[in-house]
């Protein structure tokens, strides 16, 4: 039930819109488990939202996830597209979850403005709602102004509150569209003092 929960507080979070919404899923530094969340929440979001679900693998490191249908074009074929031709519904891909890869390297990097910008609205007309599998907070560069929120993936057993504090002072996230953080391989039982103490 976690991860349908989670799905459901963070639509609830979201402001209302006619179209698609898209929230990037980042952390403070590798190996936190970001990629399992962003794809068991996409995943989570199948049957909440009507209409499909995108997740988008925008960092060359993500491992890439086993669910939903595979489109026919990158994440980095839709930033580079300097036509900026619309490409046919079927090449984004059919069903309720459609996987987006990451396509190949450098050209995929998240400080191409106008790319990053052409190719969310192309999914937000297509896409229901849009999970981005961001890099970590330090790379993010325009993906995070771009969404519509962000929520940060800690991993609970390795990862000093001070380092996610202080990635979040070196890489601002506007806190309008800061959604909350993912305590990933938490305990069991986590005192609510130290949830609210978290971030």
């Amino acid at each position: 039930m976690l991860f349908p929960r989670m799905a459901s507080r963070i639509v609830e979070r979201l402001p209302r819109a006619n179209r698609g919404r898209a929230v990037l899923v980042t952390s403070a530094r590798r190996g936190e488990g970001k990629s399992y969340i962003a794809a068991r929440l996409a995943t989570a979001l199948v049957g909440q939202i009507d209409g499909a679900i995108a997740l988008v693998e925008c960092s060359t490191g993500s491992p890439g996830s086993s669910d939903g249908t595979v489109a026919s074009i990158s994440w980095t074929d839709l930033v580079t597209n300097r036509s900026r031709a619309v490409p046919p519904p079927a090449i984004l891909g059919a069903g309720a979850l459609v996987r987006i890869p990451c396509g190949n390297g450098e050209a995929a990097t998240p400080f191409r403005s106008a790319g990053i910008a052409y190719a969310l609205n192309l999914l937000r007309e297509r896409f229901a709602f849009v999970v981005l599998d961001g890099p970590i907070l330090s790379d993010t560069g325009v993906l995070s102004a771009c969404s519509d929120g962000s929520v940060i993936v800690i991993n609970a057993r390795r990862t000093r509150r001070e380092v996610v504090r202080g990635s979040l002072r070196a890489y601002p996230i506007v806190p309008e569209k800061l959604l909350g953080g993912v305590l990933n391989e938490a305990p069991r039982y986590v005192p609510k003092w130290l949830y609210r103490r978290a971030l």
